[in-house]
């Protein structure tokens, strides 16, 4: 079973502030400027960044328009799926990368590109903007809405009978007596299939694996460790980005977190936040389904009107 792990390497790291602070523009700059941190609008062109292991994601609104990664020399490189960096509809996963910052080629054709500094990002999103959702696009206004959103589009390692890994979309912390709670959200629209259902919906199910997951003391203890690493990370980010005007400022959760006395702790009850308007509460017998939720003591929030904001919900609410 491969480990949860939010990290990169230290060398992987210093790569990363030496485009940082090396003089002129360069393509580690451009994303930096593009990241809209949590708690802040995306707006027309802005990227979401979520830390992996040993690489990073820029998402927009759920599709991921670049993802940084290092060679075995832990030197930097960028790579993006084909039909963001040349506009081609295809169905395979198939990516195109950029090593020497400046060519991005395609691995099938071999038929390549070159940077051309932030407007070459800003094709690259405005491609993937013609595949957001109305899931995606709520959730992203969720980040909009609350600062202590630390991931998004998160997925734990694939464990027991399940070969893939299970996503959710996004973790967040929140303040519990002296110590910190890391938070997992399930996002869903109201009218959303996999949460009405006649039968079992799919949600469910996803929820019941992650608290099997947490449930084991050692996977819980793994994410704990990983989502310090993680506030870590961003403070780190955060002044790699202070170089741009209009940083906003880190919530004061991630940096608490970042500390060996941070009391923090993984909630092994993941939540669920819905999406929609009184109008599908009045039809579709939502009532149903909200009380085979509750049945299941689900923690759900029903958030219908702007802005998301995030709070405690009541099991099954």
């Amino acid at each position: 079973m491969k480990e949860f792990a939010r990290r990169i390497r230290p060398a992987a790291l210093a790569s990363l502030r030496h485009l940082a602070e090396k003089p002129g523009t360069n393509w580690w700059k451009d994303l930096m400027e593009l990241w809209r941190p949590s708690g802040s609008t995306a707006e027309d062109q802005g990227l979401r960044l979520a830390v992996r292991n040993n690489y990073l994601n820029f998402y927009r609104r759920g599709q991921s328009v670049a993802r940084v990664q290092f060679s075995r020399a832990r030197e930097p490189y960028v790579s993006t799926h084909v039909k963001y960096a040349f506009g081609e509809e295809t169905t395979g996963q198939v990516y195109a990368q950029m090593r020497n910052g400046t060519d991005i080629r395609d691995p099938k054709t071999g038929q390549t590109l070159i940077y051309e500094g932030s407007s070459t990002l800003h094709k690259w999103i405005e491609r993937a903007d013609k595949h957001k959702g109305p899931e995606k696009t709520c959730v992203d206004e969720l980040i909009a809405c609350n600062s202590s959103i630390i991931d998004v589009e998160m997925g734990l390692p694939a464990s027991g009978d399940r070969k893939t890994a299970q996503r959710m979309d996004c973790v967040a912390l929140e303040r519990e007596g002296d110590g910190i709670r890391i938070v997992f959200w399930e996002a869903k629209m109201i009218d959303d299939a996999r949460l009405r259902s006649e039968t079992m919906p799919e949600v469910m199910f996803q929820l019941k694996t992650y608290r099997a997951y947490l449930a084991v003391n050692d996977h819980a203890r793994c994410v704990e460790n990983a989502y310090q690493t993680l506030c870590h990370l961003l403070i780190d980010m955060h002044q790699m980005a202070a170089q741009f005007p209009d940083r906003p400022a880190l919530d004061p959760l991630v940096i608490a977190a970042s500390k060996e006395a941070s009391g923090l702790k993984v909630d092994p009850m993941p939540r669920l936040v819905i999406f929609g308007g009184e109008q599908y509460r009045k039809k579709g017998n939502w009532e149903f389904h909200r009380q085979r939720l509750q049945a299941e003591e689900i923690p759900c929030l029903v958030l219908t009107n702007k802005p998301y904001r995030l709070r405690r919900p009541e099991v099954g609410s």
